[in-house]
């Protein structure tokens, strides 16, 4: 004789279908969106904006072309997408190593703790630092106004942390702008990134060699002091 469940027990046997269902569904959307993403990090990355179809990511991302329509809207939406992700996560790490300095100490190390950050994150994540190179070179992208609004914030960390340093004599650097230390530190570890090839090709040295990049970023911090 087949006994019958109670109501209540399929009621509760639905509701974990439902939400076994729903949590799937949630998975593969999101590993959909990231797995665009991903393919077009480093499509973007070797080719450009304009040198990638939006065949090419679809394909890499073994996934319908129309799916990017979904996510994204365009191929220029899932671009801005890819700048707004990089732009969120290097303003986060900016936001708590960049905290105000009380000593020279806190001062040098905290300099230090941002340099080798972005280094070791760009040097390890090659295709997002492409993408960001890209974007100083760019006069006109989909993505300007992220990429303006990502700098614009992090200048107004690296200014306020200089010059509270200089305000309370933390640093050498008594009478220099604020701005202008904070352009200037930032342009050196960016175009160190953005020569690493060519001194590897010349000089056999590189940013992923870990003696080297800290021996460059103990050169760097000590213009600093």
């Amino acid at each position: 004789m087949t006994r019958v469940k109670p109501k209540a027990s399929r009621k509760a046997s639905h509701r974990r279908s439902v939400r076994k269902f729903k949590a799937l569904s949630n998975e593969t959307k999101l590993n959909g969106r990231e797995g665009l993403l991903r393919a077009a990090r480093h499509l973007f990355a070797l080719r450009g904006l304009s040198g990638t179809s939006i065949r090419e990511i679809a394909k890499a991302a073994k996934t319908n072309s129309s799916q990017i329509s979904y996510y994204f809207k365009s191929k220029e939406g899932l671009y801005r997408a890819c700048l707004v992700d990089i732009a969120q996560n290097r303003l986060e790490m900016a936001e708590q190593i960049l905290l105000l300095p009380r000593s020279h100490e806190e001062y040098i190390v905290r300099l230090r703790l941002f340099a080798e950050n972005l280094i070791n994150y760009f040097s390890e994540n090659r295709d997002t630092g492409l993408i960001i190179i890209r974007e100083y070179d760019r006069l006109h992208s989909p993505a300007e106004d992220v990429f303006r609004g990502y700098f614009s914030n992090l200048f107004e960390l690296l200014i306020a942390f200089f010059r509270t340093a200089q305000k309370n004599k933390l640093t050498r650097l008594a009478k220099g702008d604020p701005l202008t230390i904070s352009s200037l530190f930032f342009s050196m570890l960016t175009n160190e990134l953005r020569i690493d090839h060519l001194r590897e090709s010349l000089y056999k040295q590189t940013l992923r060699d870990p003696k080297y990049r800290l021996a460059l970023i103990d050169q760097i911090i000590e213009m600093l002091r």
